[in-house]
């Protein structure tokens, strides 16, 4: 039974050996990357993170655990062909982590249920890919809330939309809105904006690899959601800080959509 100090020393040797897996799997693979999800992207997310360690005053083993998950939340996305980038990313961190001495059975599994469940957030943690799923602590829900916060705050931001609009066009697609339907596209998003009960998950995850707009209000939504059962482990600075972000966006996407023609 190694030490509290021991631990962390443990974890913080986890977290080098994430970043160089994460550095060296990119280098292998030629640097390949683009605008929304690629190194440049898990920087971003790494910088929230140690944002949320400052600002929320995370605990050692916390925070070294959070910075595991995010160096490995999307490492299966370098080679990972057609399989769901999650599934392959959790693999890769047992991987990782399985070959750090001294790190607890325990604290990987935390960190591969929150790797393996961010894509899809808080409420899909019970029945991923088909199968249950519990969190074997309640450090594993709470880690998994910090790591899709920090993952969404590179999506769910104005800058975001601009990425999101230049990696399209590089791609050959429409900017903000999809060639073949435009009109059903600003009816459905204006509809799901005024919905009372706010932006149903399923819907949008429907449309978002449809539009721009889409994808940006589905990591808006996504993140609203999280930001409720995650209350009791933020700042209120914290919470008002992503308040406000989420609230630009939102400016932002209305805006956009009034002047679009029905």
């Amino acid at each position: 039974m190694s030490s509290r100090r021991e631990r962390i020393q443990f974890l913080k040797a986890g977290v080098s050996k994430a970043e160089r897996a994460l550095r060296d799997a990119y280098e292998a693979a030629g640097f390949t990357d683009d605008l929304v999800h690629g190194l440049r992207h898990t920087l971003r997310v790494v910088d929230e993170a140690l944002r949320i360690i400052r600002e929320c005053g995370l605990g050692d083993v916390m925070a070294c655990k959070l910075l595991c998950a995010v160096w490995l939340h999307d490492i299966g996305r370098v080679n990972a062909g057609n399989e769901q980038h999650a599934l392959v990313s959790a693999r890769k961190t047992l991987e990782v982590l399985g070959l750090c001495h001294g790190i607890s059975n325990e604290d990987v599994s935390d960190i591969h249920f929150a790797v393996l469940n961010h894509s899809q957030g808080l409420e899909g943690v019970a029945t991923l890919f088909g199968k249950e799923l519990a969190p074997a602590s309640t450090d594993a829900e709470i880690l998994l809330g910090f790591l899709v916060l920090c993952d969404h705050a590179d999506g769910a931001s104005p800058e975001g939309i601009a990425r999101l609009c230049e990696y399209r066009l590089q791609m050959g697609g429409n900017d903000f809105l999809p060639v073949a339907s435009p009109r059903y596209t600003v009816l459905t998003l204006r509809r799901l904006l005024q919905s009372p009960n706010g932006i149903p998950l399923a819907e949008m995850k429907a449309m978002k690899e449809d539009s721009v707009v889409a994808h940006v209000l589905y990591n808006y939504g996504a993140t609203a959601r999280i930001l409720a059962p995650m209350e009791p482990h933020i700042t209120a600075t914290y919470q008002k800080e992503w308040s406000d972000r989420l609230r630009l966006t939102y400016g932002l996407i209305v805006t956009f959509l009034d002047g679009c023609p029905d």
